[in-house]
C-alpha cells in the first residue's frame, strides 16, 4: 500500500523531524513546501486529502499565514482539508486568543499548537481530519 502524502507548507527546521518521523511511521509521506508560489501551482495539479500549514511560515510581511489558508484553500483542486500549525500563541501573547479562531475563519478545520502538541497527537489529528 503506497503512503498517503500530506503537504506541509513550513519553515524547514530541525524542529519538525520528530513530527515527520511519526507521520511516516503511521503511514503518511509528508512533503515540505518553503514557498508558496511552487505549493500552490502544485494544489492546482495534485489532489492533497489533507494540507499542514505553519503558521509562522515567511511568505511575506503582507500575507500572514491566516492569509495563506485562505490562498490555499482556493487554489486546491479539491478543496483541500487544512490543518493550521505552529507556536504562535507563544510569539504574541495579544493573538494567543485569537489564533484558533482566526484559523478558522480562514478556512482550517483546526490549530495545532506545536509547543506542546507530541508528535502522536499530530498524528491523531492527521487521522481525525483526514477525509473519508
Amino acid at each position: 500500500m503506497s503512503k498517503i502524502v500530506i503537504p506541509w507548507l513550513s519553515p524547514e527546521r530541525d524542529f519538525y523531524k520528530d513530527y515527520l518521523k511519526a507521520l511516516d511511521q503511521a503511514g503518511f509521506d509528508t512533503r515540505i513546501f518553503t514557498g508558496l508560489d511552487t505549493a500552490l501551482r502544485d494544489f492546482q495539479v495534485i489532489t492533497y486529502p489533507l494540507v499542514l500549514v505553519d503558521l509562522e511560515i515567511e511568505i511575506n510581511p503582507r500575507e500572514p499565514g491566516f492569509e495563506v489558508i485562505s490562498r490555499i484553500r482556493e487554489a486546491s483542486a479539491n478543496k483541500s482539508t487544512v490543518i493550521a500549525t505552529g507556536m504562535y500563541q507563544r510569539i504574541n501573547d495579544d493573538v494567543a486568543g485569537n489564533t484558533q479562531e482566526r484559523c478558522l475563519e480562514a478556512g482550517a478545520v483546526d490549530y495545532l499548537d506545536l509547543y506542546t502538541l507530541k508528535p502522536r497527537d499530530l498524528v491523531s489529528k492527521v487521522r481525525e481530519h483526514m477525509p473519508k
